[in-house]
């Protein structure tokens, strides 16, 4: 590591793309793309990422604005870096979501870092994030975690989906208490909740493998999980 927290030996681990004045997506090559969504008041960074490098100075970097993060869900590779802050907004069993399919090189030293008094501040479905003249609506979707959610952005039309929604992978069996089928159904259901308000959101975001996705993939996904278990 150089004496930049954000740089290695191969170069830049967080790179910062502008989508527009309020919204940038912060990625360590592509392995994660993490929104800054930018209101009036206040910022939240959409994931955190794996844990490399310092993240929190990248995003304020982009914005004088107070950045909160708030995570789609608790696996490893989301909640990573959430160790630069003394809080987060998650959904209920996002610290418990951090430990499926993290091995101990990723939870020990997450674990050192992590604070203390850390807070993790629970959101529920239908909760709205008032970050100043931007309202981010929270939908539980938990499918691919006990954890997941959903924002809908009601001022610009746009939805950040997580991994629940993923144009190179569709459902990562990430439940082993649960039986592929009862999963399948899951995603179903929270597809159903999605296409209920499709009139209001032109495009989705997702978490990885690419972003600004045609809003097409929510009612795609039901019709897959539909024929499976047909």
């Amino acid at each position: 590591m150089s004496g930049n927290l954000n740089l290695d030996s191969q170069g830049l681990i967080w790179g910062k793309w502008k989508i527009n004045d309020k919204l940038w997506v912060l990625t360590n090559r592509w392995a994660n793309f993490c929104y800054l969504i930018i209101g009036e008041e206040k910022a939240a960074l959409l994931d955190t990422g794996c844990g490399e490098g310092n993240i929190r100075e990248v995003a304020e970097s982009i914005t004088s604005l107070p950045v909160i993060p708030v995570l789609t869900h608790g696996h490893w590779d989301h909640s990573g870096g959430v160790f630069w802050w003394d809080q987060c907004y998650c959904m209920e069993n996002s610290k418990e979501d951090f430990y499926v399919d993290a091995t101990e090189s990723i939870i020990n030293p997450w674990e050192e870092k992590m604070p203390p008094d850390f807070k993790w501040n629970i959101i529920q479905e239908g909760d709205v994030l008032d970050l100043g003249g931007r309202h981010l609506e929270v939908f539980s979707m938990t499918a691919h975690a006990k954890s997941g959610l959903a924002l809908l952005d009601r001022e610009n039309k746009l939805l950040f989906t997580g991994d629940e929604i993923d144009p190179g992978q569709v459902l990562l069996l990430n439940r082993p208490e649960l039986g592929w089928e009862e999963q399948i159904r899951l995603q179903m259901s929270d597809m159903e909740k999605l296409l209920k308000r499709e009139s209001e959101y032109d495009c989705l975001y997702s978490a990885h493998n690419g972003i600004q996705l045609s809003k097409d993939y929510v009612r795609d996904y039901h019709t897959l999980c539909r024929m499976l278990l047909e």
